[in-house]
């Protein structure tokens, strides 16, 4: 059994996935996490940004804030027109913010991936 830094060091990938449990707990998440978040294959993260944080005495900018000193920007997506664009806020403090190193591999990305069928209609 391998534990998320063992999987994530042996592992290619370009896009992680954060809750507020995680990432909240600055102690276990970014401060644990310099050469995962630091990788330079990692192109966005998606983190919880939806104040679940303060229970565990935390603000938004203890989360976001080590992933900024990493050279990650929110950045706003638009499923349906599939373009991602640099934020004009810092967060979506209603749900989660998507943050990227590179806005044009990102896009690059984007306009790559097959397109998806969903409740709302294909994106």
């Amino acid at each position: 059994m391998q534990n998320i830094i063992e999987c994530l060091n042996t592992h290619r990938y370009s896009a992680l996935v954060t809750d507020c449990d995680m990432v909240a707990r600055v102690e276990f998440g970014c401060e644990g996490a310099e050469a995962t978040l630091g990788n330079p294959n990692l192109l966005a993260v998606i983190a919880e940004t939806n104040g679940g944080y303060r229970c565990y005495g935390y603000e938004l900018n203890d989360v976001l804030g080590p992933l900024g000193d990493l050279g990650f920007r929110s950045i706003e997506y638009d499923p349906h027109t599939r373009r991602a664009t640099w934020a004009l806020q810092r967060e979506n403090t209603r749900g989660n913010t998507i943050l990227a190193r590179d806005l044009q591999l990102v896009q690059n990305r984007v306009e790559a991936a097959p397109a998806v069928m969903t409740l709302a209609g294909q994106i």
